[in-house]
């Protein structure tokens, strides 16, 4: 037994929770509260997964990824996946994989991920550079998503996980929808606190703007299982050099993670966004919902119409352009730092509710120098060159060599 509680408001000194390090302070108390307030507690309707492989180009290969390999082990272990796209990169996707991508779309969808991936690129606290980046990486999603015809999810991936507070105000002023990131205290000298509270809730609400987290696989599959339980999705990060064995590690993971109790459902990140809410049942015909991406998929599977109930955490409803559920504007309200409005559903229908902001005005300031043009272009030349050439030559002697040693070890037993 623990002789402590673990103290939800205090403020998190590292850039996640680790439960395995907190396991008796915590998860007795989380499982009591939702066994004996199961009536009343709050809850998500179901624990939501994708695989978010950050930076590959869509070629036949990049580093240890290979699509077609890729698809078929995604098939076989039941998963998603998504790809942190670079906007940069948006006229350099290969047709075959834009074939295989179009062909599957339950398997594959791309995010944003950061607009040329420079170092700390939202990292400033630059608004007008910020918003420049920002509705530069969205221009250029869409004109790959023009050429291509393939979808992206509007969903921001920060590069190096480095966001400042500011660059969190502007994408809120954007057709972003959210942000995933693994990491969750933002960068600056002076950086907001974060409570163990606030991370513990589906996303981090204190910026402004949605932060779900995402984890890597060896941070384990309890805190996964403990994310769940708190009603969070399962956003699994990886690079490519973790398939540098052929995926095995990676799919004894997914194939952990579907073996729980209650396995996730897997989705299209921003799927896995839209869903991700937590609800309380006021009767058979009234549901509440808290909300927390700028976009929300309601699904009425009950067999009569229901009445839902929609609050929002918000701390400037004066940017508030319009709230609406797909077909029609909603009239709100905004009372003790929430918004708050009605929608209605008849059995068995779907809607997708969307709370939209004024853009921002821009300075005349648009633009890039053109040594910073050449820089970007060179940054991910290089990187393209490391990634498929450098580490995949030094993992692949690595593993070869640890291939040998436990041979030699076998051996002598």
């Amino acid at each position: 037994t623990s002789k402590e509680i673990i103290d939800i408001d205090a403020e998190l000194t590292s850039q996640n929770f680790d439960i395995r390090e907190h396991f008796l302070r915590a998860v007795p108390l989380v499982l009591y509260i939702k066994w004996a307030f199961a009536e009343t507690c709050w809850s998500a309707p179901q624990t939501n997964a994708c695989l978010v492989i950050d930076d590959p180009v869509l070629k036949h290969r990049h580093g240890f990824v290979d699509f077609q390999e890729l698809l078929s082990l995604m098939k076989q272990h039941r998963f998603s996946t998504n790809i942190a796209f670079i906007p940069w990169n948006w006229r350099r996707s290969a047709p075959e994989i834009v074939q295989l991508f179009r062909q599957n779309p339950e398997k594959y969808s791309l995010s944003v991920h950061g607009c040329d991936h420079t170092r700390a690129e939202f990292g400033t606290s630059d608004r007008q550079r910020l918003y420049w980046k920002a509705c530069q990486a969205l221009e250029r999603m869409n004109a790959h998503q023009s050429v291509t015809g393939i979808r992206h999810d509007r969903v921001m991936v920060f590069p190096q996980g480095i966001f400042s507070e500011a660059a969190m105000n502007v994408l809120k002023r954007t057709d972003l929808i959210a942000a995933v990131n693994n990491d969750v205290i933002s960068a600056g000298p002076s950086r907001r606190a974060v409570s163990l509270g606030e991370l513990w809730d589906i996303a981090i609400m204190g910026y402004g703007f949605p932060l779900l987290t995402r984890r890597y696989p060896w941070e384990g599959i309890e805190n996964f299982a403990f994310d769940a339980l708190l009603g969070k999705p399962a956003i699994i990060i990886i690079h490519h050099d973790y398939c540098s064995d052929g995926c095995a590690r990676l799919m004894q993971f997914i194939d952990r993670l579907n073996s729980l109790k209650y396995p996730p459902t897997w989705r299209s990140l921003g799927e896995v966004v839209r869903r991700s809410y937590r609800k309380r049942e006021r009767s058979a015909s009234q549901v509440e919902i808290e909300m927390y991406a700028a976009e929300l998929r309601l699904d009425n599977r009950s067999g009569q119409p229901r009445s839902f109930s929609i609050r929002r955490r918000e701390d400037e409803p004066a940017v508030i352009r319009e709230i609406s559920d797909g077909s029609k504007p909603l009239e709100w309200n905004f009372a003790n730092g929430y918004i708050s409005f009605e929608v209605g559903l008849s059995a068995g229908e779907s809607k997708v509710v969307q709370v939209r902001y004024h853009f921002l005005g821009r300075d005349g300031r648009d633009g890039d120098a053109l040594g910073y043009k050449f820089r970007a272009m060179l940054r991910r030349y290089l990187c393209e060159i490391r990634d498929n050439y450098v580490t995949t030559a030094k993992l692949r002697v690595a593993n070869r060599l640890g291939h040998r040693d436990q041979q030699s070890e076998a051996l002598t037993r």
